[in-house]
């Protein structure tokens, strides 16, 4: 059986009877709870690391939420619970005081970095309180560039780094290690694995949701006011249609900007294909953590062959949440997949260029 181990700082676990780790790709941090029957001396502390790892390999870094002991007639038993310390950027809103109001010409690694910055502990408490570093190792270089993002004063730090990742192209999420990884939105890697009905999966479900989708979406907002015909670019407006749903329901986006009439036709293909991605899921139990013939463990932001032929599944899919569980049948993970285009980015509006005297209609 696989060497599974749970530490809380110098300490570790023994005796414990449950584990869940759980990550997602949307999610800033990953979750863990654990229960058993026995724990090493000393008191717990939340400055404390807890780490779970699976033959070696770290799947979680964090920090306590909870810890419950109990003492009855049975004995001592404990419960916890743990999160990423990335989900302090969850947790903590921004302070233009602290960043600044406006960041020009970065790149999203760096927009991440003055945020945790903000939020770094004061020289009395150590290191082992402090956001882990960003990982970008999967991004493409040279990094996508911002042109301008502007922190909300009361939103959250997470707010402010889904809009620039928005205008990055790329998805920030749980790293095993605590902090945030840097993926890129418009591909993923695949794991060259196959999970098929029969062979290495213990249970299966799908789900078809249609509440959010619509048959027409209309993009609309107002056109460049440059330009001799800028009357009838008051109201631009695309359109798509999505076949699946009753003609009867439809639904409009406004656009920020000055878009033009193709931008607003992107902007509705991407927001009917997105609601479409979002309401189709499949899950799959699966034995053990790792990936079939490999040694990694199964990671958010990959693909797989799914074949459920009873449920007429069989695609490449995006695992979006990873669920490790152990208890008392044993090891084994969940997987929820979801289709890859779920995560394409939203098409931009390009920019406008500088106006001159002739495109205002003057002689000079």
């Amino acid at each position: 059986m696989p060497e599974l181990a749970i530490e809380i700082g110098p300490r570790r676990l023994l005796g414990f009877k449950s584990l869940e780790v759980s990550t997602s790709l949307s999610q800033a941090a990953a979750k863990a709870s654990f229960d058993g029957s026995r724990v090493t001396e000393g008191a717990f502390s939340v400055a404390e690391n807890v780490r779970v790892t699976f033959d070696g390999q770290v799947v979680f870094t964090g920090a306590l939420d909870e810890i419950v002991q109990q003492l009855s007639s049975d004995g001592l038993s404990f419960s916890g619970s743990a999160r990423s310390r990335s989900g302090d950027l969850v947790d903590s809103d921004v302070d233009t005081e602290l960043v600044p109001s406006e960041l020009e010409n970065t790149d999203v690694v760096a927009v991440i970095e003055s945020f945790q910055r903000a939020l770094e502990p004061s020289a009395e408490f150590t290191d082992r309180l402090q956001i882990p570093a960003v990982r970008s190792e999967r991004l493409a270089r040279p990094l996508a560039r911002i042109e301008r993002l502007a922190p909300s004063h009361g939103d959250s730090y997470w707010d402010a780094i889904q809009r620039a990742c928005g205008l990055a192209g790329v998805i920030a999420t749980a790293s095993p290690h605590g902090g945030l990884e840097l993926l890129e939105a418009s591909s993923f890697e695949s794991t060259g694995a196959a999970l098929r009905e029969g062979v290495n999966v213990l249970s299966a479900s799908t789900t078809s949701n249609w509440a959010e989708r619509t048959h027409f979406v209309i993009a609309e907002g107002q056109g460049s006011s440059l330009g001799s015909d800028y009357g009838e670019n008051m109201l631009v407006r695309g359109a798509a249609t999505d076949f699946a749903i009753r003609p009867t329901r439809s639904r409009i986006v406004k656009m920020d900007g000055a878009p033009t009439a193709a931008e607003c036709a992107a902007r509705a293909e991407w927001e009917a294909q997105n609601r479409a991605a979002r309401g189709t899921k499949v899950t799959v139990v699966t034995p053990g953590w790792t990936i079939p013939g490999s040694s990694e463990l199964w990671r958010t932001g990959t693909t797989a062959q799914v074949g459920i032929p009873s449920l007429n599944v069989d695609a490449e899919l995006l695992v979006n949440t990873a669920t490790y569980r152990y208890d008392g049948s044993g090891i084994s993970t969940q997987l929820d997949f979801v289709r890859p285009d779920l995560y394409a980015p939203i098409p931009t509006i390009a920019a406008e260029g500088e106006p001159t005297w002739d495109s205002w209609g003057g002689n000079f």
